[in-house]
């Protein structure tokens, strides 16, 4: 149990924490689809409370970042919450949704010149749209920085498709961004 002292104490002790939970709870078979249905989206709408009145954007990195649940996977929590912290920390998002095809990351890409393009997978079954999304993205603009994350992604999968950063979850992909920027530099 932490010590809940700030809104990112609250997402990471409580938001997160629950959806972990919830998670477990699904797996053992003591909850189901309408409860981790309803839990994601009464996450969403904490998510955006917390955003709207305590996150304010002038904390501007002039950095932006896209991020996008592949094609194919329906599931967003996981980005929104990356969303709502990585906002904190002055990254302007761009955020594509979820069961984004490749050719509207690329059209993205291109609109909004992201330093960054973040991707999301849940389900096994669109860990080949990520691996398609990457080869496009790397194609269309090797310099690009690609971070990969989702339950379903690996460290090693990261690597096997090219990506430049995997994050396990929010606060890792806060923690990576500042450390391949420090490195950068």
């Amino acid at each position: 149990m932490c010590k809940v002292d700030n809104y990112e104490d609250i997402i990471n002790c409580e938001i997160i924490a629950g959806l972990n939970r919830l998670g477990d709870q699904y797996e053992r078979g003591t909850a189901f689809l309408p409860q981790l249905i309803a839990g994601a989206e009464c996450a969403g709408a904490l998510l955006d409370y917390i955003k709207d009145s305590f996150i304010s954007g002038s904390h501007d990195n002039g950095k932006i970042m896209l991020l996008a649940t592949v094609k194919g996977d329906v599931h967003d929590i996981g980005k929104n919450i990356v969303k709502a912290v990585l906002s904190n920390y002055g990254y302007c998002i761009r955020d594509l949704g979820k069961d984004v095809p490749v050719d509207s990351i690329i059209a993205a890409i291109k609109e909004y010149n992201p330093e960054i393009v973040g991707l999301s997978a849940l389900m096994t079954t669109t860990l080949d749209s990520m691996r398609e999304t990457v080869d496009s993205i790397k194609h269309c603009r090797p310099d690009i920085v690609v971070m990969v994350g989702g339950a379903v992604v690996t460290q090693q999968f990261a690597d096997e498709i090219g990506a430049d950063l995997y994050s396990i979850d929010a606060n890792d992909a806060v923690r990576k961004l500042e450390t391949y920027y420090k490195n950068r530099n």
